[in-house]
């Protein structure tokens, strides 16, 4: 299966989402701010698994995750949090003093960019000639201004088409989520969207979200909760043919009831089934706590297909300030950068 990949860099600490290439070495360490709190960890050359992690949580309300405002009212809180887990780590500032800034992958929540699935005949090799393309595509599609926004696609061929996933949102928006990691001594070289990141633990799938290398043509789901939004998304003969969010949760750190849950994945369940007239083969589900074995009861009973947790390996050390049952929850953004790193 072909597959391209290429970005337009144009913030100011020169990633882009979803960027593919970065110069060596490849970032030993990465960072995840999610609405609930935030995530610090690292690894090791050759490691599966994080070596140190440490995460603070957030009020409601200190980022509002959203291509269309300021992402941050709060954004001295997220600084304090960050602070706080470099110094449960026992780090001051990575980067301080004489030595050049620690490079780090930065993971955003995925409702701060829009991704669009777009069908199309032909794509320029050059990438510039690219972006322009799909700049020209989505203008009317995207409800700010395309043409000063960072974006990022891939590509992949199914059945002789090309399938481009695009992601793109404000530079703005990216620069504010990259200065804090500045701040903090920590230079952002790649910045990619929580749940494409998580995809890379999906079994067997390859060094890049989204792209599986297995060669039988299954069609799988992923539910991934991070609070307020449950995202869904589905890789359908190893292309990624859908990526919704909805809010989901009475007060957006718990769960609502499993009748919630189903209701908020029925319309992608329904509409794989609608346009690709067959049933998913699997679902895995991260971020549901403790009510992960009941969803899983529930899926399997109402959709007729099989479901497991999505994180089942070893995240590595103990997540300091993480309950057992919220790991998955707070650590498969990075855990999946960490497995399409160590593949490369």
């Amino acid at each position: 299966m072909a597959f391209e990949g290429g970005a337009e860099n144009r913030t100011g600490a020169g990633t882009g989402l979803l960027a593919r290439l970065w110069k060596e070495p490849a970032p030993s360490c990465g960072c995840e701010i999610s609405p609930s709190g935030v995530l610090l960890a690292s690894w090791g050359p050759g490691s599966a698994v994080l070596d140190t992690a440490a995460w603070r949580p957030l009020s409601a309300g200190a980022i509002d995750a959203s291509p269309l405002r300021d992402n941050m009212p709060r954004q001295q809180e997220v600084s304090q949090a960050l602070a706080g887990c470099m110094e449960s780590l026992g780090q001051t500032r990575p980067g301080s003093g004489p030595g050049k800034p620690r490079n780090a992958v930065l993971v955003i929540p995925d409702q701060a960019a829009r991704l669009f699935v777009v069908d199309m005949d032909h794509l320029p090799q050059r990438t510039r000639e690219a972006v322009q393309l799909i700049r020209w595509k989505l203008k009317k599609s995207v409800p700010f201004d395309i043409e000063t926004s960072t974006l990022s696609y891939f590509s992949t061929r199914q059945n002789g088409q090309r399938k481009v996933v695009t992601v793109v949102t404000p530079r703005t928006i990216i620069e504010r989520y990259e200065a804090v990691l500045l701040a903090a001594g920590l230079r952002p070289r790649r910045v990619t969207l929580s749940s494409l990141a998580a995809m890379s633990l999906l079994p067997e799938a390859g060094s890049r979200a989204g792209e599986l290398t297995q060669s039988a043509q299954q069609s799988i789901l992923l539910v991934k909760y991070s609070p307020p939004w449950l995202t869904t998304a589905i890789l359908h003969q190893g292309s990624l043919s859908l990526f919704r969010t909805v809010a989901l949760g009475r007060t957006g750190s718990e769960m609502g009831s499993s009748s919630e849950f189903l209701e908020a994945v029925h319309p992608s369940v329904a509409y794989f089934q609608d346009n690709f007239g067959a049933n998913l083969d699997h679902a895995f589900l991260c971020g549901l706590g403790t009510s992960t074995r009941q969803f899983i009861e529930e899926m399997e009973t109402q959709m007729e297909f099989p479901a497991t947790p999505l994180m089942e390996r070893p995240v590595g050390a103990a997540i300091h300030g993480v309950a057992d049952e919220e790991t998955d929850r707070v650590a498969a953004g990075l855990l999946g950068v960490l497995a399409e790193v160590q593949s490369r």
